[in-house]
């Protein structure tokens, strides 16, 4: 979908651009600084989200069923997210996909501050994300190649994973002092600020170009994009290789039972230890952004699925 939305080469708009160009357009500029605020807005709402939620009920299944309420909503509409990207205006989609979680932010942090809140309304709201996020993350990816020109295309993609990396390490540290400093509630007011941040700039950003093909969603739509997986093995064995090692390698569930009853380093210490994995992340980012592309990625791929799952076992030990 990107590689195919994306202007095409003979368009005399584009120009070979220098990978620091792109810091002087402003709507790839605006799309950044969404793409920040929402990353540090999600993985601080994950990170208040776990903690309340093992704070109730101090049971770790529940963690385990939190994570499931997101999974199973995000993945039953996963098809008709990505069918969504290519019917409908992705702007405009990215926008919906953020209010909703800006009011349910806000309706937890009213439930909290009157103490009324309890596990139903989390798993709900959690649901909900799973539900907009399989819309919004199709039209953000989707999107860019109507900001950027084809030439610089890879390095955007670099610049925003750094990006986002760099925001998702910063979430659950400043969702561990939030906790800390202003109670759960204000850490709910703290990430509403963010993703309304996000709405802000996104709603400034002007498209330079034409979006590819339009399609009108359907059942066909959705089916082509099954076929068009199931045809491309490389694609589909990337995707499952991730999938699993995400649903069984989650140790990062774990880490309310870590902070609280283990090392009993408090709120603070919870989002330190939520951020560390993302702190290598951000690292490995900022690698991929200065030296050339990975040429052999299969293999590279299939290495860092194992170093995953080896420390992972290391951690469990």
């Amino acid at each position: 979908r990107l590689v195919s939305s994306a202007p095409p080469s003979s368009d005399p708009r584009l120009k070979p651009n220098p990978p620091l160009a792109l810091l002087g357009e402003r709507p790839f500029l605006l799309f950044a600084a969404s793409r920040f605020c929402q990353g540090v807005s999600f993985t601080l709402l994950q990170a208040i989200l776990a903690w309340q939620v093992y704070a109730i009920s101090g049971d770790p299944a529940a963690l385990a069923f939190l994570g499931l309420a997101r999974f199973v909503p995000s993945v039953a509409m996963s098809l008709v997210g990505g069918a969504a990207a290519d019917s409908w205006d992705r702007k405009n989609i990215i926008l919906i996909s953020q209010f909703l979680p800006l009011a349910g932010g806000v309706i937890l942090a009213l439930l909290t501050a009157a103490e009324m809140v309890a596990l139903p309304h989390i798993f709900l709201f959690v649901m909900v994300l799973g539900v907009v996020s399989s819309f919004e993350n199709p039209a953000r990816q989707a999107m860019l190649p109507q900001i950027v020109p084809r030439e610089s295309f890879q390095k955007a993609v670099t610049f925003l994973t750094t990006i986002q990396q760099l925001a998702m390490a910063l979430g659950p540290t400043i969702a561990g002092f939030a906790i800390k400093l202003l109670d759960i509630d204000g850490a709910y007011w703290v990430q509403s600020a963010l993703i309304l941040g996000s709405i802000v700039s996104m709603a400034l950003v002007q498209p330079r170009f034409e979006r590819g093909r339009v399609s009108k969603l359907s059942i066909a739509l959705i089916k082509e994009g099954l076929q068009f997986v199931r045809g491309q093995p490389i694609l589909l064995g990337a995707m499952l290789l991730d999938m699993f090692a995400v649903i069984f390698g989650g140790a990062s569930a774990l880490l309310p039972i870590y902070a609280q009853d283990i090392l009993k380093v408090g709120p603070e210490g919870y989002g330190l230890l939520s951020s560390a994995q993302n702190v290598g992340a951000s690292a490995s980012a900022l690698l991929l952004l200065l030296f050339p592309p990975i040429r052999k990625t299969g293999r590279a791929l299939l290495l860092a699925v194992s170093g995953f799952g080896f420390l992972t076992i290391l951690f469990g030990l």
